[in-house]
């Protein structure tokens, strides 16, 4: 075979490096770490990387991400001074040399914090909007969805806004700014300075929307993601529009196909019960609520943390006269103190709390919190405490958490109250008395993982209720969600069920099932994915579809199946990855909804007063690179 190789002068070293995972060479590649984009880097493969890459210290400092030399340690080739990341636990690292694209996942206890010790760089002058805008129509509906980030460099000031807008048949057109703040860092206080439309209050006691002005420590004096990002995960019974509000306000939303879904990427500003949406093409709908608060972690030792903020109410907010805000934290060895005050002409609160590590017990944290509202008909007042553990098993890897409140009566946080309310009418309702929820996370070796968490919310007895609810109310609503997932070559597995039981004594559950199988066909790489899902009261949903690309830029997919009431459904898909936006569009039919369609863009625009110049781009990425090359159009 030596005259298929070339000859027997062949390098043996060159000729099976080119045989193997990667190719040597150099390439420009589009990084991203943990699903968020990067920007571009070269990245030299050399021969002895054809196996499994590895990355120098320099490389990935320059790329931006900075790794734990601990939780590498096993991977570090001193020889070649660089790190073999998929050496450590839960690494994966993805390299496709035909999208030039180059993928990490690495978990945060791999990754520490940038160094405090990089120099200062105000950036250049410029301004980038990432726009998202969708829509769909079908026979019981139509709506349209579209939001807008901006960020700004104007000299030492960053601005940033965040702003979303929907409309549909059904009316309920709202347009929303969710935030709007210019922000600089003052670095003789190791603080930012924010001014504009944000939230003044406190995580423990609520918060509410301000026009106004803080001052906050920045240990790290990085300018970090604004809003906290947790999982809204369901299961849609075929193509379905996910909506979520909090406090009445339209946060996102999303067209997404049959099956069940994770949504990852919403920013969370104040803290509050977050209801989830899903509508149906034929108008059936699905509500279920998050009850998220914002917990604050550990400080190292010596380090402190501090907030002054006040403002005026916004047009969203209920609140009446200027709202202040305070709040101090202080890191000892293996503890956190934190205290803070919250005060209007209405409203007062204060709250108080510690993190304590416990060593191999793991971490606890307690926080309790005091309020006192004034209605129209009088001063109410009350108390919360709350209380949360977590350990990870070392030995097994296991992650355990645990979580309780309580809080009284009479107790009102910032983010619910209303002055010109009478109690006596509010507290007709049910109110909160306690809730807690457990986990267990457990990974077993590279076979498949196992997660299992239930939760329990009691209430206090309603006021108004009638004679028949009150027999039947508990008081209580419970619920349990287990799910088991594993990725054997390629292919995925996902077993997920849900079940629930309300204050009525009603129970409620759901399961599901999905399987996804990648092959490669005439050079071409596809995709197949099946899932079934089940419920209480419906039958059994079953889809199955194939994707696909043409090329780097055109991605397809089609498929098919029946919903739990036994009607039939398809469906065929398309997107393209534009130099200046991302496209896709889907057509959809069903026996129960009709024929519909949806279409949806997204990418930035980004203009630089110092090159004169404005660029559309289908990134959006927070970071981009602006390169200029002589004799070169683009």
């Amino acid at each position: 075979m030596s005259f298929i190789q070339g000859g027997a002068g062949v390098n043996p070293e060159v000729w099976a490096a080119l045989n193997g995972n990667y190719a040597p060479g150099r390439y420009l590649v589009d990084l991203s770490l943990n699903g968020k984009e990067s920007g571009k880097q070269i990245l030299d493969v050399t021969p002895q990387d054809s196996k499994e890459l590895c990355l120098s210290e320099a490389w990935l400092t320059k790329a931006g991400v900075y790794v734990s030399a601990d939780y590498f340690r096993e991977g570090y080739d001193a020889t070649r001074q660089c790190y073999v990341l998929t050496k450590a636990p839960s690494v994966k690292v993805d390299f496709d040399v035909s999208t030039q694209s180059l993928a990490l996942s690495i978990p945060q206890k791999g990754l520490v914090k940038m160094p405090e010790n990089v120099d200062w760089d105000y950036g250049t002058s410029a301004f980038r909007v990432n726009y998202n805008a969708n829509a769909n129509t079908g026979r019981n509906n139509t709506s349209a969805f579209g939001s807008a980030d901006l960020k700004a460099n104007i000299g030492r000031w960053v601005v940033s806004s965040s702003a979303t807008a929907s409309t549909g048949d059904s009316g309920g057109n709202s347009a929303t700014i969710n935030m709007f703040t210019a922000s600089r860092a003052i670095r003789l206080l190791s603080a930012d300075l924010l001014v504009g439309k944000t939230s003044t209050g406190d995580s423990m006691l609520g918060s509410t929307g301000t026009y106004g002005v803080s001052l906050s420590r920045n240990n790290s004096m990085k300018p970090g993601n604004l809003g906290y990002t947790p999982v809204f995960s369901g299961i849609a019974n075929g193509p379905s529009r996910v909506t979520l509000t909090q406090n009445g306000r339209l946060l996102y939303s999303e067209m997404v196909p049959a099956g069940p879904f994770s949504i990852t990427d919403v920013p969370l500003y104040t803290s509050g019960d977050v209801t989830m949406k899903v509508t149906g093409e034929d108008g059936r709908e699905q509500t279920q609520v998050f009850p998220l608060a914002v917990m604050n972690g550990q400080l190292s030792p010596g380090e402190h943390e501090f907030n002054l903020a006040a403002g005026l109410p916004d047009d969203d907010s209920d609140m009446d006269g200027a709202v202040f805000a305070a709040s101090y934290g202080y890191g000892l060895e293996n503890l956190t103190l934190r205290t803070g005050l919250v005060f209007n002409q209405d409203w007062k609160g204060a709250s108080a709390g510690m993190v304590v590590g416990l060593g191999w017990l793991g971490a606890v944290s307690v926080d309790g919190a005091y309020a006192s509202a004034k209605y129209r008909d009088g001063s109410h007042s009350g108390n919360k405490v709350q209380l949360a553990w977590s350990k990870q098993l070392e030995t097994t890897n296991t992650g355990l958490r645990l979580s309780w409140s309580r809080r009284s009566e009479e107790y009102e946080d910032m983010s619910s109250f209303n002055p010109s309310e009478v109690y006596s009418q509010v507290n007709q309702g049910r109110r909160v008395k306690d809730e807690w929820s457990a986990g267990i996370s457990q990974p077993v070796g590279k076979l498949f993982s196992l997660s299992l968490s239930g939760w329990q919310r009691s209430y206090y007895p309603a006021s108004v209720i009638s004679a028949h609810r009150q027999q039947k109310d508990s008081g209580k609503e419970r619920g349990v969600t287990g799910m088991l997932s594993t990725q054997i070559e390629g292919v995925g597995v996902n077993l997920s069920w849900t079940g629930s039981r309300n204050a009525e004594g009603e129970n409620n559950w759901s399961a599901s099932a999905s399987v996804s199988v990648p092959f490669m066909l005439l050079d071409r790489r596809y995709s197949s994915s099946t899932s079934v899902s089940t419920g209480k009261d419906s039958g059994t949903g079953f889809s199955t579809g194939l994707s696909g690309s043409l090329n780097d830029r055109f991605s397809y997919g089609f498929g098919g199946g029946r919903d739990s009431d036994g009607g039939t459904s398809s469906y065929l898909n398309a997107s393209y990855s534009g130099d200046r936006a991302y496209l896709s569009g889907a057509l959809n039919q069903s026996s129960s909804g009709g024929t519909s369609g949806s279409v949806s863009a997204s990418g930035s625009v980004l203009a630089v007063p110092a090159a004169k110049d404005i660029m559309f781009s289908r990134t959006t990425g927070d970071t981009v690179a602006v390169v200029n090359v002589k004799d070169t159009p683009g």
